[in-house]
């Protein structure tokens, strides 16, 4: 059973992304983000970094915690396919007992990216896991709509779509097109806070800001409360908080990761 909400919240199961803590080793991250309150973790896999002995170590104290594994990152499109290092992570994360894995598109042409999402959705469904494809602005799958079209053309029932807030914002996008999405599509997103208009539109600024600039929830001007009453109920919300610059005021992982608990307080909706 999840945990409850932090500090309080009304019920909905709150992640930590696997980039909002870069940096420390897999093991460490897991105590933090519980004393915290979050009731899930993700993480980034490398597949030669993650021997059996880290990924059962990861799983058991995760399950100490009580805290479950969301996500793993990231299984690429790329344009000269590599589905052996796909199917690895993907191995991973059914070993971990992840609930999904998050799909990267690289490849500039949209008939080779169905056919590879595909492939990775099939192997995902396989291990019991649901490959969420995220589009960014700065990608070829670029939009929301462009995401929802590669799942809907791959036509497998394990492919799904990740929303991150800045990138929705960014490539033009608003709650109400969330809303548009079939729940099953949506197994979770991503919630960080930027400001409401960028200084610069490009997609190369856009990038930068994503790497660099994001802000706890609240400290920004995106609508958040609006996107997360968009979600499907129950919908599960992952942190993301790149960089270090966001860190930077907080001491430790904890610390930051409680004013992240309390900056999603007041735009949890049941």
């Amino acid at each position: 059973m999840a945990r409850a909400s932090p500090e309080g919240a009304p019920s909905r199961l709150l992640a930590v992304a696997a980039r909002t803590l870069q940096g420390m080793p897999p093991l460490d991250r897991v105590a933090p983000v519980a004393d915290a309150g979050f009731g899930a973790i993700g993480f980034f896999v490398e597949p030669d970094a993650w021997p059996d002995p880290l990924v059962r170590d990861v799983r058991a104290l995760c399950g100490d915690q009580g805290l479950r594994i969301l996500d793993v990152e990231a299984v690429r499109i790329l344009a000269e396919p590599d589905l052996h290092t796909a199917a690895r992570i993907i191995g991973i994360a059914g070993r971990l007992g992840t609930a999904n894995v998050l799909v990267v598109a690289h490849h500039p042409g949209r008939a080779e990216t169905v056919r590879q999402f595909r492939e990775i959705a099939a192997m995902a469904g396989d291990a019991g896991l649901r490959a969420a494809l995220e589009f960014m602005p700065f990608r070829p799958v670029a939009t929301l709509r462009d995401a929802v079209q590669v799942v809907h053309d791959a036509g497998h029932p394990a492919g799904a779509v990740l929303v991150d807030s800045h990138h929705l914002s960014r490539s033009g996008g608003q709650p109400q097109d969330v809303r548009a999405v079939p729940a099953a599509m949506l197994p979770y997103v991503q919630i960080c806070d930027v400001p409401a208009i960028p200084a610069d539109p490009t997609p190369e600024a856009a990038w930068r800001e994503a790497r660099d600039s994001r802000r706890l929830p609240g400290a920004g001007g995106l609508p958040l409360r609006e996107l997360i009453e968009a979600l499907p109920p129950g919908c599960p919300l992952s942190a993301e908080l790149i960089g270090p610059r966001v860190r930077q005021p907080y001491p430790d992982a904890t610390s930051f990761l409680r004013a992240v608990a309390r900056s999603l307080k007041p735009l949890i909706v049941r």
